[in-house]
């Protein structure tokens, strides 16, 4: 067994959750440290590198690698936690410039650019984790840091009808385990629904993107929603690579 390798972590699990398969899985390392460089939140999935034993000692030279994603952008909607798994509510219908929009952000948003936390996040402020203000409706200044993306791309874009949306969105949030507000958030996905008349669809945009370290792309997709005028949650998160790490690359 390696040091260092990727796994496959699945929708719906923290990282703790997936280092307790790994250490489930290989007999070889239950006894020793293992860490993770790079979280995933619950809802997104897909590579994340697994550090064993002394490859500790070098953690902070892998949280800085690079990493790519393709995640879904639904427009029309927002979340306070940026993805489904937060309390959402009906925006601005999205208009015809939305192709126009999103064709501008793949030409004009490579480079370094300024990145805010998602409120939602395990950033800490003064030793408290920006989750915990959110959670208690306290008031905190969201810390920024630069960013460098590389690459970002139009993959498809797609007209979603509202009912399976939230039927979707739904499911994602029942896979959750532990206190992640889900009966209110189911809630307020059911609220959703109702407040659309039969038959209306809402736009989902898929791009996939190659950036530095420490990206959030939820707070990304919170731009994307700011900039356009209208609301927008990151539907669908899976991480491809981290740095050389990719699928080809998985262990468990």
């Amino acid at each position: 067994m390696k040091d260092v390798f990727a796994m496959y972590k699945l929708p719906g699990e923290t990282p703790l959750e997936a280092l307790g398969r790994v250490r489930n899985r290989f007999k070889e390392i239950e006894c020793e440290k293992l860490s993770y460089a790079g979280r995933l939140d619950p809802l997104a999935q897909g590579v994340m590198v697994v550090l064993a034993g002394e490859a500790n000692k070098m953690r902070e030279e892998y949280l800085n690698y690079d990493k790519s994603y393709y995640f879904d952008v639904l427009f029309g909607v927002k979340s306070d936690s940026l993805d489904p798994l937060g309390m959402v509510e009906k925006g601005v219908d999205p208009s015809d410039d939305l192709m126009r929009f999103i064709g501008n952000i793949s030409s004009e948003w490579r480079g370094e650019r300024e990145m805010k936390y998602p409120a939602f996040s395990s950033k800490t402020v003064e030793g408290v984790p920006l989750f915990q203000y959110a959670r208690e409706g306290r008031d905190v200044t969201l810390p920024k840091r630069i960013i460098n993306i590389y690459e970002l791309e139009i993959v498809d874009v797609l007209q979603v009808p509202v009912p399976l949306l939230t039927g979707m969105a739904k499911k994602k949030v029942a896979m959750v385990r532990g206190d992640f507000r889900q009966p209110a958030v189911l809630e307020s996905w059911s609220k959703l629904e109702r407040s659309f008349a039969k038959g209306s669809t809402l736009p989902m945009v898929r791009f996939q993107i190659r950036s530095s370290s420490g990206t959030y792309v939820r707070s990304l997709v919170g731009q994307m929603g700011d900039e356009f005028g209208s609301y927008a949650l990151a539907f669908h998160i899976v991480r491809t690579s981290v740095d050389s790490f990719g699928f080809r690359d998985l262990v468990f």
